[in-house]
């Protein structure tokens, strides 16, 4: 057996070098079937699938984010982990619950505790979301929903009020997951909570995934969650070669569970660690954000001061909108004084695609087109490209889904990029504008499960009345899926009436 890890700065070429590994066995004539391929989002499966020299071979190798092997492992098991996890004898089969789904059947259950959650004085959603953060967070870091309360009101130091809500959290929550046992929901905290206590330490699973992967390359494994790390132990004890990296300094996703600490003990059972070496901070290396990077990172974690004295500038504004244009006025101004672009950085807490988007049109708006590249700001601008195609080109399947995304409704981002590219290779064979067959198509997906999903509703009715808080369900503005009207039900209503 043989394993490696890999660790160092990013950008050193660790992922380069892991893809060359990950085609060694496919040319060797490994199945593809045997490698398992595993990355912390969507985007960083791109590369190891361009790598494939033959995409369209009936079996490939499995390529995954950690999210989705937990949650494809889960309902491929189900059957045999349902009962002792507190399903229903009768339910055979989950139904899966997205993040907005979550959030409209918490937000029925939240009504009767509303008047707990007075004190706060936030709007209704508030709770609901960090209800929904509590149950992912208790999954991600294995600690049970009854001591919610207790580990809250340990952290608060504040007025005694606030426990009171911290109690109705924790009720809200363990409502929410009895009645997704109830119903066959899974949702995220619970696919984690499954995966975890079910499956990794059952036999029968330790001998699939033993026979199933044999070849194993995961990439920046320090954003994953502990769960995660020990699934990769487990795939360690067995697998003929493991390549492991990560990325020092990483963990940027500590809000979604990544787990640094965790990830460097899989260090211990690899014969073979690497640490790789960042040529950009040589010596005799030239300037480079690199070297930025590393002293603003002491700067924050070791409290080292620069050693040259800093001409800071501290502004004081009220508004986003307004610190977005001071920060594009000034980045203006210090161009106009001859600062070169690649040497200013915006350095921001969350860098989130509107953030993106409005710098770059608003340095667009003082005609710096040096500034606005579109290399750097590509995932949030191509849908502005659209109305200006002589200065970026015509949008790409992939623009198109990301612009279509905020108005999706309950779907996930990587559905807004398959659909347009699905749509417009279906026009081009068909002699059809792609526009036409983009959103038919997706409504398919929502039809299929519509008639579970009212029966859900029309349970989640008769959960709160026989709770004795018949007003407590809200008929949605929108009906979250509009499927009654389509089997001949009265407009308005939540069930057709049928298996209920």
């Amino acid at each position: 057996m043989s394993t490696h890890y890999l660790v160092g700065h990013p950008g050193t070429g660790k992922t380069t070098r892991l893809v060359q590994e990950f085609t060694a066995p496919l040319d060797a004539g490994v199945r593809p079937d045997r490698i398992l391929v595993l990355v912390p989002q969507e985007s960083g499966a791109r590369r190891f699938q361009a790598a494939l020299t033959a995409p369209r071979r009936r079996v490939t190798p499995h390529i995954e984010t950690f999210a989705g092997l937990i949650q494809r492992h889960v309902g491929l098991f189900f059957p045999r982990i349902a009962p002792q996890a507190g399903f229903g004898a009768h339910i055979r089969e989950p139904a899966r619950v997205n993040v907005e789904s979550a959030q409209y059947l918490l937000d029925q259950l939240i009504a009767p505790y509303l008047d707990r959650f007075s004190d706060l004085r936030v709007s209704r959603a508030r709770p609901v979301i960090q209800v929904l953060d509590n149950l992912n967070r208790a999954a991600l870091s294995s600690f049970p929903l009854q001591t919610l309360a207790e580990r809250l009101s340990a952290a608060w130091r504040g007025e005694a009020s606030r426990h009171r809500a911290y109690s109705a959290a924790q009720e809200v929550a363990l409502a929410f997951r009895q009645f997704c046992l109830a119903h066959g929901l899974v949702d995220f905290s619970l696919s984690i909570e499954l995966f975890r206590a079910h499956l990794l330490s059952a036999d029968f699973y330790r001998a699939y995934v033993a026979a199933q992967y044999r070849h194993i390359f995961a990439d920046n494994i320090e954003e994953g969650a502990p769960v995660i790390h020990d699934f990769l132990t487990l795939l360690l004890e067995t697998a003929e070669s493991a390549w492991l990296v990560e990325d020092d300094p990483g963990g940027y996703r500590l809000n979604l569970g990544a787990e640094p600490a965790s990830a460097r003990m899989l260090r211990a059972p690899c014969a073979h660690v690497v640490h790789v070496q960042d040529a950009r901070l040589a010596a005799n290396a030239p300037p480079s954000p690199a070297h930025f990077a590393q002293a603003l990172m002491a700067a924050i974690t070791a409290r080292q001061q620069p050693t040259h004295a800093l001409a800071a500038e501290v502004t004081h504004l009220r508004y986003w909108v307004n610190m977005i244009e001071a920060t594009v006025t000034r980045i203006a101004e210090l161009v106009a004084q001859g600062t070169p672009a690649n040497a200013i950085a915006v350095i921001a807490p969350v860098v989130e695609d509107v953030l993106q988007f409005e710098l770059a049109e608003r340095l667009r708006a003082h005609q710096s087109d040096r500034l606005a590249h579109p290399a750097a700001f590509a995932p949030a601008h191509r849908s502005a490209a659209r109305p200006r195609p002589a200065y970026f080109g015509p949008p790409g399947a992939s623009g198109v889904g990301q612009s279509s995304h905020p108005a999706g409704g309950g779907t996930r981002a990587s559905e807004h990029n398959r659909w347009p590219g699905r749509a417009a290779r279906t026009a081009h064979r068909r002699g059809q504008p792609a526009v036409s067959l983009c959103w038919p198509r997706a409504n398919c997906r929502f039809r299929a499960m519509g008639a579970h999903w009212q029966c859900i509703l029309c349970a989640l009715r008769s959960t709160l009345q026989l709770a004795g808080h018949s007003r407590a369900l809200r008929p949605p503005a929108r009906p979250v899926l509009d499927t009654a009207t389509s089997r001949g039900a009265q407009p308005g209503r939540l069930c057709a009436g049928r298996g209920c």
